[in-house]
């Protein structure tokens, strides 16, 4: 099943997604596998960890709004000049057995 809907940029722009909304899932409750790391390495009480988890969690937020909703942002780095991605270009159709 294929969830990015086909196109090579827009998959990119997924992963990215994804990739920023597991580091929130990992940072925050109810799952939270790093508070719990750090915890039993720091050996403090969790409402300290989550104080001092808050000011990131809203950053991490904040960048995933704006990637999400400007997708150009996080798709910069690819350039126009990008092979796999078909960024800036018309599409055309590729030689027999070589990638585009």
């Amino acid at each position: 099943m294929q969830l990015s809907g086909g196109h090579d940029r827009k998959a990119i722009h997924f992963g990215i997604i994804m990739a920023i909304d597991l580091r929130s899932g990992l940072q925050l409750r109810p799952f939270g596998l790093d508070l719990f790391a750090a915890r039993a390495v720091f050996n403090v009480t969790m409402a300290m960890i989550y104080r001092g988890v808050l000011a990131f969690a809203v950053v991490n937020f904040a960048a995933l709004l704006v990637i999400t909703y400007a997708p150009a942002i996080s798709m910069i780095l690819l350039g126009p000049g990008c092979q796999r991605c078909k960024w800036g270009r018309a599409e055309r159709p590729s030689p027999k057995g070589q990638p585009i």
